[in-house]
């Protein structure tokens, strides 16, 4: 079966969207409203109302995840800097959903939306300078420094 046929109408209907092992689709790193004035924003993608993100705009390109796997075509991850982890879905003793998006684990939210376990604990991302990465599951889900979270490096654009 071909990916994508030209008779096709709703490219977000086609399997190139998903992942071969059916366990996943590609998703973008959400991160909600822009603030205005604001110089950093908290995901390559947001809520247009106080402009987009411009290339120019992005401080370190090569180390700021813009696409990875998420459970639904066309989902996003609630960015883990902005809705930090509370909740252990997957009983590794580790936070790795926001409380807020808990009412939409049945649509495939734990890990905020994300599925960055799929591949043997390892997620391969998109970077906006448009190169892959893979990052393993310990390092995807963050960690805690003097009791703050902190999330991994891919999930922010101010260091």
């Amino acid at each position: 079966m071909e990916y994508v046929d030209e008779d096709v109408v709703d490219f977000t209907e086609t399997k190139v969207f998903e992942c071969p092992s059916g366990q996943a689709a590609n998703g973008v790193h959400y991160g909600a409203f822009r603030l205005t004035g604001n110089p950093v924003a908290n995901a390559p993608i947001v809520y247009g109302n106080n402009g987009t993100i411009k290339f120019s705009e992005v401080n370190y390109p090569s180390t700021w995840a813009v696409v990875f796997d998420t459970a639904n075509i066309q989902q996003y991850q609630y960015t883990y800097n902005n809705w930090t982890p509370t909740v252990d879905t997957d009983a590794d003793k580790f936070p790795d959903t926001h409380s807020g998006v808990l009412v939409y684990l049945w649509l495939g939210f734990d890990y905020n939306g994300a599925r960055p376990r799929v591949h043997r604990d390892i997620a391969p991302m998109l970077m906006v300078d448009g190169h892959a990465e893979r990052l393993e599951y310990v390092a995807y889900r963050g960690s805690f420094v003097s009791g703050t979270y902190e999330a991994h490096n891919y999930f922010r654009d101010d260091i």
